[in-house]
């Protein structure tokens, strides 16, 4: 066998055992935790900074409260999860799905979230300050008194959103579906 196919098997078994043998006690700041199910976990008020989640399933799993500052969560499920009040500034949540979750309040600044699915999610009073959401859509969400100043909105998809008392000022809408259907390139 050679060294890259040998590379290649441990690699895969190490991969594997991450996702079965994890645990919600294991998990700390900077842990990597890829393709693991935290189903309705409670994680709430947790430091889990820096964290590698990317491509697990959090599906209405409770993370309020919690700092996820810089985390993984590229490809994630974390549809109905509740991230009220989360830390998630300069997190990646890279075509993560999340659906009808809770981000009232969620520091989500300089975080990127393009291509992510926020359909029907609550981002009311949350601070997408320079945020990346290329892509992103959020039909339907709930908006109101969300920041999205310095925020890149190219090619997101508003429609339907409750945007309230949202503030826009100094975001990109390139290619932008604005809530009444309309397409803005104010910003193109």
């Amino acid at each position: 066998m050679t060294r890259l196919a040998l590379a290649s098997a441990c690699l895969a078994v190490a991969i594997e055992g991450l996702g079965a043998a994890a645990s919600a006690d294991g998990l700390e700041p900077g842990a990597l935790c890829i393709g693991c199910d935290f189903a309705q976990i409670d994680l709430a008020g947790r430091d889990l900074a820096g964290v590698d989640l990317s491509a697990a399933r959090l599906t209405r799993a409770v993370l309020a409260r919690a700092n996820l500052a810089g985390a993984l969560f590229a490809g994630a499920d974390l549809r109905g999860a509740d991230l009220s009040h989360a830390v998630l500034a300069e997190a990646t949540l890279v075509a993560t799905q999340m659906a009808d979750a809770l981000l009232v309040g969620a520091n989500l600044a300089s975080a990127d979230l393009s291509a992510a699915t926020l359909d029907g999610a609550d981002l009311s009073d949350a601070s997408l300050v320079g945020a990346r959401l290329l892509g992103a859509s959020l039909r339907g969400a709930r908006l109101s008194g969300a920041a999205f100043s310095g925020a890149d909105l190219t090619g997101a998809t508003l429609q339907g959103a409750e945007l309230g008392t949202a503030t826009l000022d100094g975001a990109r809408l390139c290619h932008t579906i604005m809530p009444d259907g309309r397409v803005e390139n104010a910003g193109c």
